[in-house]
């Protein structure tokens, strides 16, 4: 399948963006702020963007890399792509993150410096950067693929045991809960959703995508009724953002439409505009509070503000800074593996 993937990237700004109308619409509700929320019922659901999220990178992974499997010769250039995608603008918003608390006085301890810029820790910890909390679970899911790539059996191995994990585990005290998570499971839905795409008929692709919709509407109405801050994890919500993503990767090999640019932007923009949300969000909602005064700003437009600043902020972020280093990151990459081939090895 080697149809660009422009459906997939308008799900990522989609997925982005409620993942803002959530953080947003809390903020705007908090107590020092509106005290009201605007349309919390629908966006409390936006925890279930991070849920796709997870399911577009097991997608992702296997199709950028099926042809890497079982070829250990490929492990250099896999780790490396992968550093490059996760690292860079994440150690450029870290490092800024941690200088006002440095500024304050707050001591930062070596083991936490080292787990926040290495993101590997297998327990659920406050993160210097909040929404890096996600990228402890993205490299431990980067780790186990590489295992594939070493052998297939070995990473076979590896993932039905860490699928036994997710289930032996759920719920014990102590447990390591970066590798035992059930949001753990929506990696193997998304490459579950791969391995189907191209066995289907592509005009099928509406009925997974009503699919898993269905499943996520669902959720979002259990979460209210169960009166939960977020849905629930679990083999439901993989597998319906497995399904959702099956469905776009197959309308995408239909042409079934044609997506705007904006979306395509955005969807590239969406790791910069997800790590960097609260740093905005939360600049923005201070200068709301100091340009209302004692007359709070509506929800619903406060909520507007803010999220339309996450975003042009989070898309300025990738525009000046990721966009840049990813460029020049694969530039020097493609001209790594020419000079590989070029040069005979004796």
């Amino acid at each position: 399948m080697r149809e660009p993937l422009h459906s997939l990237q308008a799900g990522r700004a989609f997925a982005a963006i409620a993942v803002l109308l959530l953080h947003a619409d809390r903020i705007v509700g908090a107590p020092d702020f509106t005290g009201t929320n605007f349309a919390h019922f629908w966006f409390s659901g936006g925890r279930l963007g991070v849920d796709f999220f997870f399911a577009l990178s097991g997608f992702i992974i296997l199709h950028a890399h099926a042809c890497d499997i079982g070829n250990p010769g490929r492990l250099g250039r896999y780790l490396m792509r992968r550093a490059v995608r996760i690292y860079p603008i994440y150690w450029v918003i870290l490092s800024l993150s941690i200088v006002g608390p440095l500024l304050l006085g707050r001591q930062l301890g070596f083991g936490e410096l080292i787990q926040n810029y290495s993101l590997l820790d297998l327990y659920e910890r406050p993160r210097l950067v909040t929404m890096a909390w996600t990228l402890f679970h993205e490299i431990l899911f980067y780790l186990a693929f590489a295992a594939l790539i070493l052998n297939r059996w070995l990473g076979a191995i590896v993932f039905t045991a860490w699928l036994l994990a997710i289930v032996w585990f759920q719920g014990r005290a102590g447990s390591p809960e970066v590798i035992t998570s059930q949001i753990n499971l929506g990696f193997a839905a998304g490459m579950l959703a791969y391995l189907c795409v191209d066995r289907l008929p592509a005009r099928a692709f509406v009925w997974p995508l009503i699919a898993g919709v269905a499943g996520l509407a669902y959720l979002v109405w259990a979460t209210q009724a169960a009166k939960l801050e977020n849905p629930p994890e679990g083999v439901l919500t993989a597998a319906s953002c497995g399904l959702v993503v099956m469905g776009l990767a197959m309308a995408d090999r239909a042409k079934a439409w044609a997506v705007p640019g904006s979306l395509v932007f955005l969807g590239a923009a969406s790791y910069s505009i997800y790590l960097f949300q609260f740093a905005a969000l939360s600049g923005a909602a201070n200068v709301l509070l100091r340009l209302g005064g004692a007359q709070p700003w509506p929800p619903a437009i406060s909520v507007g503000i803010l999220v339309a600043f996450g975003v042009a902020a989070g898309s300025a972020t990738y525009w000046m800074i990721e966009r840049p280093i990813l460029r020049r990151a694969r530039a020097k990459g493609a001209a790594h593996e020419a000079n590989a081939i070029a040069v005979p090895v004796s």
